[in-house]
């Protein structure tokens, strides 16, 4: 079944650590084996969603960071730079600084392409997907909150990802 698009209702709130945001109704919270084969991380996140077939993803991080709220300019070129050296082809959707409920968020959309690697020791050769990721600092903590997708699916997900996003406060 193809849903095109999710309206978040406000009652789907997700409370963590002191960042909240709302999510579809139809996400489950991914079990600790599940977290593994997703997220290729030194640190578990504080909370990784996905929908039913598993190809629609969020997750919220949280980490010890330098970064200081005033360096949100910075840190802005500084995540680019990363993106952009992560994936073979970026095409960038969206790359801002954003208020959102109040405090200021670096905004990447984009769809990330890696092309085969037959000496990769994961192998995503020819993996394409669309994310939308929020970045906010708050007293040497970096919060991380990334939707991502297949590329193929971005008509169908971009709107909710943007709802997601907006949804964000950081208390």
């Amino acid at each position: 079944m193809l849903i095109s698009h999710f309206t978040i209702a406000k009652n789907n709130k997700i409370k963590l650590n002191g960042i909240q945001l709302n999510i579809p109704a139809t996400f489950d919270i991914l079990t600790d084996d599940e977290i593994i084969k997703k997220h290729l991380s030194m640190h578990k996140p504080l909370g990784y969603y996905s929908n039913e077939t598993r190809k629609v993803d969020v997750s919220i991080s949280e980490a010890q960071s330098k970064w200081v709220e005033k360096d949100i300019e910075l840190m802005h070129s500084f995540l680019v730079a990363t993106i952009q050296n992560l994936y073979d082809e970026v095409e960038m959707i969206q790359d801002t600084i954003m208020l959102i409920n109040n405090r200021k968020f670096v905004v990447l959309e984009f769809i990330g392409r890696l092309r085969f690697d037959q000496n990769a020791i994961v192998n995503k050769s020819g993996l394409s997907r669309y994310y939308k990721i929020a970045y906010a600092i708050k007293k040497n903590k970096t919060f991380v909150v990334n939707f991502n997708c297949p590329a193929r699916d971005i008509s169908n997900w971009q709107n909710t990802a943007t709802e997601i996003i907006e949804s964000i406060e950081i208390k």
